[in-house]
Order: C-alpha cells, then structure tokens, then sequence
C-alpha cells in the first residue's frame, strides 16, 4: 500500500509516496490509483496509476519514475482539458500516457519506455502505446521520447495537434503493427521528431496534415502513406530504411512532397499495388530521391 503526504511548496502540491515496488505479475487490483487534483511535483518514485481529476493543473514528475504491473494506463487525462503533464518516466503500462476527448493540453519532456504487452483489461490492444490521442484535439506534445512499446505515439482521429522534437526509438522493426508515430485526423503539424528503429516510422492518414523536417532512420519504412489526401510533407528525410516513403494501395491523393531527403534505402519512393484503389494527383517537387519503386506503375502522379 502506498502512503502519500501532501505538502505546499510554491503553490505547488509535493505528492511524497512512501511506496513497497508492485511485482509486474501483480494484479491490476493490487496497484493504487492516484487522482490528482491540483498542481503537484513529485519527489520519489511511484508504483501506481496517475489519474488527472481536474482541468488546468500541472503534474510535474521531477524526472521520477511511474511504474504499473503490465496493465491499464499510466497517466489518464480522460476528458481533461489545458493540463500538463511533464518530466515524468512512464513504464510498464499497456498505455503510457492516455489523452481521450482531451483538450489543449500539453505533453512535454516525458520518457515512456518501456511499456507491457500484457492485457489492457477493457482497452483494445490496437490502442497499446506510449502516448495516445484518442478523439483529442490542440494538444502539443514536445521532447517526450517513447521507446519499446507497439507504437509510440498514437493520433486517432485527432486534430490541430502539434507534435515537436519527439523520439518514437525502437518500437519494434519486425513486426508490420509497431510504428513509431502513427496518425490519423486533419491539420496536425508534425515538426522536427524522431523515427528510429520501428517496422514503420511515420504512418500518415487523415487529410491537410503537415509533416516538416522530421527524420525516419533505421526504419523498415520511412513514411507511409494509406487514406492521405491534401497533406504536405516538406524537408523531411528518409535513412537506411527498405523503402523511405511508400504509398499504399489504400487512397492516397493529392498529396505534395517538397524537398525531402531520401537516400540509403533500398527504394526511396514506393507506389503499392492494388488497382481497386487509386493514388493520383500527388505532387513531388525539388525531392532528392534516386531509386523509384512500383508495384504498379500509376501515371497520374508528377
């Protein structure tokens, strides 16, 4: 059982756990559940679940650790709106930090890794990630970096995020379910992150996105791209990786790609094959790619 004193310091709750560490075999009842309700700093590691029970308030971890027992959620900002959540060491949860119908919020300088494959309980493991926006809208996330999870961060049907300096690291590169930043939702921003080491980098759905000078290394795909149209990606580069950007068989349309850097990969543009599905009218301008790759060879692409 953990013990928690609460004192003031600055205006600012310190939330003290005094807590005996939770085995990863335990069961979800055994670990605690945290709400907070108001500014609060940790100062000592925490085995438990972080609840966010108000909107507006800061939880600073102070670079201390919140570890589950392989299940549920780490810290919960469920319906909360202008919260921030920073410098807080996220493990061992089926889900690192969860934002669902979640506003305005801010995720910044947080460490997930890594997280369990273990039952979720009543979460669907296609939501297991480190950082999931679910129906969640304006939030930033920024420096947080998610390593060793199914996908590390996770956008579904989300919009008008803005993601900075993130690193998604080796979230698995054999396995076609694991993506590093994975997104789906309209006129996010997407600007300076991190792919390294998952089976595909950055996976880009939704409409009038836009990716800037984010990099893709080490990666099974770089940037993929299924059910994408009016996006824009610019100045990004796609390293060492089986293919740097593909288009899928699913519709891709009327998307523009300026100035991105590919090279070292064993096709730096892909174009997938399916001919129930169409990919036109995407436009490539002042790219610096080489090897060009088809399945099926579609002409209305320039």
């Amino acid at each position: 059982m953990a013990r928690r004193v609460a004192k003031w310091l600055s205006g600012f709750v310190v939330l003290v756990m005094l807590a005996v560490a939770v085995p990863q075999t335990a069961s979800a009842q055994t670990l605690p559940t945290v709400t907070i309700t108001e500014d609060t700093v940790l100062t000592a590691d925490l085995n438990a679940r972080i609840v966010i029970g108000a909107n507006g308030i800061t939880l600073d971890g102070a670079g201390h650790a919140i570890t589950g027992d392989g299940t549920g959620i780490g810290i919960d900002l469920t319906g909360r709106k202008g919260v921030t959540v920073m410098n807080c060491r996220v493990s061992w949860f089926v889900i690192g930090v969860c934002l669902d119908s979640s506003h305005d919020n801010t995720i910044a300088n947080n460490t997930v890794s890594p997280n369990a494959d273990g039952t979720g309980g009543t979460i669907p493991p296609f939501y297991y990630s480190g950082i999931l926006l679910k129906w969640s809208h304006r939030n930033t996330l920024t420096y947080n970096s998610i390593s060793d999870c199914p996908k590390g961060v996770m956008l579904h049907y989300s919009d008008h995020n803005t993601l900075t300096n993130n690193t998604a690291d080796g979230n698995g590169i054999m396995w076609p379910s694991t993506y590093g930043i994975i997104l789906s939702g309209s006129g996010n921003i997407l600007t300076g992150n991190l792919a390294i080491g998952n089976y595909r980098g950055f996976v880009l759905g939704g409409n009038h996105n836009k990716l800037l000078d984010n990099m893709a290394r080490d990666n099974r795909h770089g940037f993929y791209l299924e059910n994408a149209l009016h996006n824009t990606l610019t100045g990004n580069t796609a390293n060492n990786s089986l293919l740097g950007f593909v288009l899928d068989s699913w519709l891709v349309c009327y998307n523009k790609f300026l100035r991105n850097v590919a090279y070292d990969n064993m096709w730096d543009v892909f174009f997938k094959m399916d001919l129930g599905y169409v990919r036109i009218h995407n436009k490539f301008v002042d790219n610096m790619f080489t090897t060009w790759g088809y399945d099926w060879n579609y002409p209305g692409n320039f």
